[in-house]
Formats: structure tokens, sequence, C-alpha cells
């Protein structure tokens, strides 16, 4: 489902001043400079930058997305999210959508956020389906109780070839990425255009680390 990033000339530019930067400030030198030296050492400083390029973008965006952007499902979220677009939001019944999903129509500017923990919110009955997390007691449950251990809001993904949003669910106990049935990762690759490691898009309206941000190669 994740496509490569479609550039324009302008964060073209962007990307590449901002890694320029960086590397500069790191090395005292200009990053096109080190590419066309053969000193070994160059080579070796090289090969250093661009392995830690890509590991640091994928450990900074994880981080990102599932320590300072997830929020709890079983508390009131206090940011909003307004939808980019009019669609249907799917929501998944269990972890990993073992026992069906339930699908609610949302318009533009609508919160997001506020929709999933008022649907979760909701008690269930004593026959709900599925496998509780959290009330083994017999008292009342609620939908989030069946989410997993530790289930977290980490964003969403609009599809890209229709108006359907998933949820992008983080199990903080369970160290697991899942949207409905599929799993959903960070993937950092190797993108031609500007020589760099960036991030693939999981879907329209993404907001990604590194959009305004290069998070450099060292941790």
């Amino acid at each position: 489902m994740s496509r490569n990033r479609v550039w324009t000339e302008e964060t073209i530019r962007e990307w590449i001043q901002r890694r320029e930067a960086y590397v500069e400030r790191q090395t005292g030198r200009p990053l096109a400079q080190i590419r066309a030296s053969e000193d070994p050492k160059d080579v070796k400083l090289l090969d250093t930058i661009l392995k830690g390029e890509k590991n640091v973008l994928y450990k900074r965006s994880h981080e990102t997305d599932t320590k300072t952007l997830a929020w709890e499902i079983q508390k009131h979220p206090f940011v909003a999210y307004p939808a980019p677009i009019a669609g249907t939001l799917h929501l998944s019944h269990h972890l990993r959508e073992t026992n069906g999903l339930s699908k609610i129509q949302f318009r533009e500017g609508d919160d997001l956020n506020a929709a999933v923990f008022a649907f979760y919110n909701t008690t269930t009955p004593p026959d709900y389906p599925g496998y509780n997390y959290v009330t083994t007691d017999g008292l009342i449950s609620k939908r989030n109780d069946y989410l997993g251990p530790a289930p977290y809001v980490a964003g969403y993904q609009f599809a890209f070839d229709s108006n359907d949003c998933y949820v992008e669910w983080w199990d903080a106990y369970l160290r697991e990425k899942w949207t409905g049935t599929r799993r959903w990762e960070h993937e950092p690759y190797w993108d031609e255009t500007v020589h760099g490691w960036v991030l693939k898009r999981r879907g329209w309206f993404g907001v990604y680390l590194d959009d305004t941000e290069y998070v450099g190669y060292k941790e």
C-alpha cells in the first residue's frame, strides 16, 4: 500500500539544503566533496553517512509516531485531527481485526481523534465476541478492551485509490504496528531523486518526519 515520495522542485531543493547543512556542520565539508573523493577515509565516511541516515530515519520516525504523537485509546485525546477530506473511517473490532469492523462516515473538518475515541469508549454487550485484554472479572467492558494489551492511535492512513481511512494502531506492550488485517511500518527507501534515504508514503495526507527535517546520521 505504501508508495515512493512525490517530489517537486521546491521540496527537492529544501531536502538537499537541509542535508547539506547538516553534513557540513558535522564534517566541515560539503557532501558533494566527500562523494567525489577517492580517499579511503572519505569513502568510509560516505558509507557511514548513508548507513547512519537510513538507521536514524527509521528510529526517529518510529519514536516520533509511537511515543510523541500516539495517544492511548482509553484516554480522551488532547489534540484534534481535522479530516482533510470526507470519507469512510474503518474501525476494527479487535486486535488485527480478527472479528470484523465497523464503518462510519465523516465530513471534511471532522475531528477523527474524537470520533475514534467515542466509538471505542462505548460499552459492549455481554455476548460481544473476541478476547477481552482488560476486563476479566465480568464487569462492564468497552470496545477498546478488545484492541490489545496497550493500544495507542499512532495516526491515520488515507487510501491512495478511495476515500477510505484506516487507523494506524501501535500496541506498546506487544510492540506491534497494525491497521486492519495488515501491519504498517516506517519504511526508509533509497530515493534516486535526492540520492538519500527518505520514508515511503503510507497514504495521502500523511505527515512524515522527513517532510520538514533532516534527521541526520548520528544517533
